[in-house]
């Protein structure tokens, strides 16, 4: 299935999108959406930043007081604030008590059942979770933060299963993203350039063969307006491309392009062991169910890597995977969502960025 998102007939109603927390790649869902004919309206601590085209507010989401009424055509509320620490204190007011308020809001309006709600939530709900991982895997968060990530998630699917059928309500769902990167985001950049990662900066081998996933936040926009304009969304999406790997071999390959040494020395980990692996496939179909949309096969979820058919063809049973540890994330329904990823891996997203 391709992406669904599409303008508006001239003759429908204007929808309008209230983006709680309104940063980067809220202001990009922002844009997508305007482009699409939507009102959008960003509620944020500096609204003075936000695109001339957004209706703006300032909210502090840890003061009931600062959050406004809603306009009363919305249709949809974004839900992806920052909390701006990691202190567990803050992510609880911003994120878990910022929702409940959020959702009073709604409530207030009389908007309950003609609002639809996404909440942009993050993987570090699954925590130090093992082998291949999707929308079916349980939660096991392995931090203060991603507990209360956890616990916001717990909050909005109740929300969603109280609305009546087929209402917007029903629509409301959770998109889980993995790291993000692109435009602003040069942290790996910066780690390459300083000399801070790799075997010359004393860091082990067993750094390097983690498992990274990743996103490219136009793609994260891109997955976020799909939700929001399909008929039928699913009600959770895992948000992370193509090409969960090692982590060392995204340093090496990032080094190469900054004409830097590869920190990493271990063979299995240099750039050129990615022609023989495979990009992760949209081969599989999702079904309802009583708590939304999932993956047929979704009892991979968990599997050992290292059990995976070293001869297969599949990204999840290369011998780069099988090697490595921590959670290979599958997107396969995100993937089956879109259609094409405008960028598939980081490859694409970073040669992007350092045109720039």
């Amino acid at each position: 299935m391709t992406s669904s998102a599409a303008a508006l007939p001239a003759d429908s109603p204007t929808p309008r999108a209230v983006l709680v927390g309104c940063g980067d790649v809220g202001t990009r869902i922002g844009n997508r959406l305007l482009d699409q004919g939507w009102n959008v309206t960003g509620w944020r601590r500096s609204p003075e930043r936000l695109p001339a085209a957004f209706d703006g507010a300032a909210v502090d989401l840890t003061e009931d007081s600062s959050i406004p009424n809603l306009p009363s055509d919305t249709t949809a509320v974004v839900f992806s604030p920052a909390a701006g620490s990691r202190d567990p204190e803050r992510y609880e007011q911003v994120y878990l008590r910022g929702l409940e308020r959020v959702l009073d809001r709604i409530t207030q309006a009389g908007l309950a059942e003609t609002v639809q709600v996404l909440l942009v939530s993050s993987t570090s709900v699954l925590g130090d979770a093992q082998g291949r991982v999707d929308e079916s895997a349980a939660l096991t968060p392995a931090s203060p933060t991603g507990e209360i990530l956890a616990r916001t998630e717990a909050l909005l699917q109740q929300w969603r299963a109280a609305g009546t059928e087929s209402s917007a309500r029903s629509r409301s769902g959770i998109l889980r993203l993995a790291g993000i990167y692109g435009p602003g985001r040069d942290r790996l950049i910066k780690q390459l350039r300083s000399s801070s990662v790799g075997e010359a900066a004393g860091q082990d081998d067993q750094d390097a063969w983690r498992i990274s996933n990743r996103i490219h936040s136009d793609d994260a926009a891109r997955a976020a307006v799909e939700l929001l304009t399909a008929a039928a969304p699913p009600a959770l999406v895992l948000g992370v491309d193509k090409l969960p790997l090692p982590l060392g071999v995204v340093h090496n390959w990032m080094a190469d392009q900054l004409e830097l040494p590869r920190p990493w020395s271990d063979p299995r980990l240099a750039p050129e062991v990615l022609d023989s692996v495979p990009l992760n496939s949209p081969v599989r179909h999702h079904a309802d169910t009583p708590s939304g949309s999932v993956l047929t096969d979704s009892g991979l979820s968990g599997a050992d890597l290292s059990g995976e058919d070293p001869s297969s063809t599949d990204l999840f049973g290369s011998a780069l995977l099988r090697a490595g540890h921590g959670k290979a994330l599958d997107g396969s329904l995100l993937h089956r969502l879109l259609g094409e990823l405008l960028h598939p891996d980081f490859r694409s997203g970073y040669t992007a960025a350092l045109r720039e």
